[in-house]
């Protein structure tokens, strides 16, 4: 009894080996075809499948499995898994016709189909787009909420006059010559003028004003006509007069965009960035706050429109040429003024582009008061401000219940 079970258990062991080395030798023999021949699969289970019909007589069997991955044709002969011409297309024409072979140089099916999907994914669940994205934003509804005003909430007292009743004007006294001035008013057509009058205690122009669009034009495009440097600041800064007597504030390009300032450095050790003017006036616009004056980039020939419109003796004195022959000139300021922050032409010998922000009106036409930012940097290497040492939360309490900061948005 004893000797027949071990027969039996011996058996059994013997047939277990060679089934493992049966199956042993299949694996191998996938594992060379597939190393031989890459380009009959896609991976190892394609691999382990072509192994298996070859093995067992079954042809084609890798056909189903390109259907299902890139949408084949499954009538395509087997031509095409040598030929890799793409089975619903003609190198002539992309019609769809079989039995064409691959032209050279043609895209392979996998390749050719994710670039016709990349190519039309957005075109059936998009409209075709031209034109500005801003000005599409600012067409939604929510920036089209008209807003009431009251008089006495507008800044100028002309602008007061304009949007006043008859009644309301008697009380409004104008100069000495009010009748021409009144006249002057009803008249105005300067873009930059009819912006001074939409400015009120709640922003700077209205959400719909299009002399905003305006004046950003006039910016881009009209002539310079004088030039000359804003005193004090710590970075150079200069007054622009153009053609239609409007004024701007130029800020000069200093590096690259893609520049990032050293995290060691203090905020008040780098450049001034124009381009930070222009971001800041598109995100305000956008917060639909219109607290920020409006700001355009534009390119400037420093000679013909700078030294040659500018009658600032502290300014041309500083003009020179580099070694590369670039005009340059570093103004008088505060700290980066000198010939180690000289200011120069990037283009052209005589090309610099920079900023141009919308100026405010005049003092003496708007008298007006001014608070220090709640958030003003210390300008300190060694003294922090307030609010870098206070609790952020409590601090905002303090400052909303400080006037003027305790009414209006």
């Amino acid at each position: 009894m004893k000797l027949k079970a071990r027969f039996f258990l011996g058996t059994l062991l013997l047939a277990l080996v060679a089934f493992g080395v049966l199956m042993l030798n299949g694996n191998l023999r996938v594992a060379v075809e597939f190393i031989t021949d890459p380009s009959s699969g896609q991976g190892a289970g394609r691999a382990a499948q072509g192994a298996a019909a070859s093995r067992y007589g079954v042809k084609n069997n890798n056909k189903k499995l390109l259907n299902d991955e890139y949408g084949v044709n499954s009538n395509v002969s087997n031509s095409f898994s040598n030929s890799g011409q793409h089975p619903n297309r003609s190198p002539e024409n992309g019609s769809h016709k079989n039995g064409r072979t691959k032209t050279e140089g043609e895209i392979s099916p996998t390749v050719d189909r994710k670039q016709h999907l990349d190519q039309n994914i957005f075109r059936t669940s998009q409209p075709k787009y031209s034109g500005s994205k801003l000005k599409e934003l600012f067409q939604h509804p929510l920036y089209r909420v008209p807003e009431t005003v009251a008089v006495s909430d507008y800044l100028l007292k002309p602008a007061r006059w304009l949007h006043a009743t008859d009644e309301e004007r008697k009380l409004i006294k104008l100069d000495v010559n009010s009748r021409e001035e009144s006249e002057d008013i009803l008249h105005e057509t300067r873009p930059w003028r009819l912006l001074h009058y939409g400015i009120t205690r709640y922003s700077l122009y209205a959400r719909n004003d299009p002399n905003v669009d305006k004046v950003v034009h006039n910016i881009q495009t009209q002539e310079v006509t004088y030039v000359e440097m804003k005193p004090g600041g710590t970075q150079l800064k200069l007054f622009m007069e153009f053609e239609d007597t409007s004024i701007g504030l130029f800020k000069p390009w200093r590096w690259p965009r893609d520049r990032e300032t050293p995290p060691d450095h203090f905020y008040f050790t780098d450049y001034e960035r124009h381009n930070a003017e222009i971001a800041a006036y598109h995100l305000d616009r956008i917060l639909d706050f219109r607290r920020c004056p409006p700001v355009s980039g534009r390119w400037f020939n420093v000679t013909s429109e700078i030294r040659y419109k500018s009658e600032d003796e502290n300014l041309l004195k500083t003009f020179f040429i580099s070694p590369i022959g670039n005009v340059c000139f570093f103004g008088d300021c505060s700290y980066y003024c000198n010939t180690e922050h000289m200011i120069c032409a990037i283009k052209q010998r005589h090309m610099l582009e920079g900023s141009v922000a919308a100026y405010l009106p005049r003092w003496q036409e708007a008298p007006r008061k001014t608070w220090k930012h709640p958030w003003k940097r210390s300008y300190s290497r060694v003294k922090k401000a307030e609010w870098e040492v206070t609790d952020g939360e409590t601090y905002c309490r303090q400052v909303r219940s400080t006037p003027p900061y305790d009414k209006g948005r």
